[in-house]
C-alpha cells in the first residue's frame, strides 16, 4: 500500500496558524511568501478562476466546478465525508505503487479523511486550502490540521463522482 507518514513540523503549524485558520483571503499570498523566508517553502499559490470560497478541496480534486449546483443544501455539499464514503465502498481504487499524474492524495488524521488534492507529473500536489488558495505544493507542505498521513488512489471522472453524490447523501439520511 503506497502511504506516506511526517511528523508536525514548524512550518506545518505555521500555516495551519497563517494561513487555514486566518480569514483574511487577500493575506494569505503576502503570509504564505513570509513563512516562505522562515522556513524556505517551495509552495506556489495559483491562479484560480473560480471564486474560492464557493470551492472545498473535494470539490476541486473531483473536478466539481460552478456548472454543477454542489452547494444547494448548504455549502460544500460534496465534502471529506462523502470522499470518506467513496474510499469505504472501494470506489477509489488505492495505489500500491507510486502515484501517477491525475491521482488523488487524501490526507488523514486517524482514520478520519481531512483533506484531498490532485498529484502532479513532477510528483507534487494541486489542493484547494480552506476558503483561500490554490496551492501546488510537496506532498507534506500542508496546514497541520490536514494530518500527517498521505494514501493515493486512482481519481474518477467527474460525471461518476456526480452521480456518486446523490446516492451518498440518499445514504445518509
Amino acid at each position: 500500500m503506497k502511504e506516506a507518514t511526517v511528523p508536525i513540523n514548524g512550518l506545518r503549524d505555521a500555516l495551519e496558524q497563517d494561513i487555514a485558520k486566518s480569514l483574511d483571503m487577500d493575506g494569505h499570498v503576502a503570509k504564505l511568501e513570509k513563512l516562505r523566508l522562515l522556513f524556505g517553502h517551495s509552495i506556489e499559490a495559483l491562479q484560480f478562476d473560480e471564486p474560492p470560497q464557493e470551492c472545498n478541496c473535494v470539490m476541486h480534486a473531483l473536478d466539481f466546478r460552478m456548472e454543477h449546483p454542489t452547494t444547494p443544501l448548504g455549502r460544500f455539499f460534496a465534502n471529506t465525508l462523502y470522499l470518506g464514503w467513496l474510499i469505504e465502498r472501494d470506489v477509489l481504487t488505492l495505489i500500491e505503487g507510486e502515484p501517477m499524474a491525475g491521482s488523488l492524495a487524501v490526507y488523514y488524521v486517524g482514520g478520519k479523511v481531512e483533506h484531498v488534492g490532485v498529484v502532479q507529473s513532477s510528483g507534487r500536489i494541486v489542493s484547494k486550502w480552506g476558503i483561500g488558495m490554490l496551492c501546488e505544493h510537496e506532498p507534506f507542505e500542508v496546514p497541520s490540521s490536514y494530518g500527517s498521513k498521505i494514501r493515493y488512489f486512482v481519481a474518477i471522472d467527474p460525471d461518476t463522482a456526480w452521480e456518486l453524490l446523490a446516492a451518498f447523501h440518499n445514504w445518509r439520511r
